[in-house]
């Protein structure tokens, strides 16, 4: 376990993390104002399951994901300055049940690929500038259960029969306009930027509670 959090480190991230041992399995450097690029290194950390790169500096695109981070179950680097779209790459990190990229400046597509992760129970991609339309597929992951997709510019329209929805998370307002409430046991939180409208049959009450 390594933990450098709330330091005011400053400073790029060394490739050198290559030399730490594998046999770690927390990261975290959170809150130390690191700047620079994410070293593509860190994948030689291959017994790692949780690493936390969250509230720094870190700029651009996320490097090429290695197999060897196969046991990663929670990656966070929210609220960074990373760019670019989310790589593809990320679909192989089987294990993962968190992933938090909020927060940034990614651009793109959310990756068809997500489906693909069985275990992912905690999706925030939220306040980025994420294009098009959500993928279908990522609603039948069957242990997901928060996922925040709040102010990109996501458009098109969501299906009203998705993997946990249930009909009674669908609320209409006076006019008959279908809303979603949240997804079975998944919550699709902060609609600001977001929302998802289409005129279905559903549940009478949106705007009374």
């Amino acid at each position: 376990m390594l933990l450098f959090s709330d330091n005011p480190l400053n400073g790029i991230f060394p490739n050198s993390v290559r030399n730490l041992s594998t046999f770690h399995k927390y990261f975290e450097i959170g809150h130390c104002s690191i700047n620079g690029n994410i070293p593509r290194e860190i994948g030689s950390l291959s017994n790692l399951m949780t690493l936390l790169l969250d509230n720094n500096q870190f700029v651009g695109p996320i490097a090429t994901t290695p197999r060897k981070l196969d046991k990663l179950e929670a990656l966070y680097l929210q609220n960074n300055k990373l760019e670019g779209s989310i790589p593809p790459d990320l679909c192989n990190l089987e294990s993962l049940v968190e992933l938090n990229l909020a927060s940034n400046e990614f651009t793109g597509g959310i990756p068809e690929c997500m489906r693909t992760l069985k275990s992912l129970r905690n999706l925030y991609l939220a306040f980025n500038q994420l294009t098009s339309m959500v993928p279908l597929s990522l609603w039948n992951l069957t242990y997901i259960l928060e996922v925040n997709l709040s102010s990109n510019l996501l458009d098109g329209s969501l299906p009203i029969k998705m993997g946990n929805m249930k009909p009674s998370n669908i609320l209409l307002d006076e006019d008959l306009v279908a809303h979603v409430a949240n997804f079975g046991m998944a919550k699709l939180l902060g609609d600001g930027d977001s929302v998802i409208r289409t005129m279905t049959l559903a549940t009478i009450g949106y705007g009374t509670r």
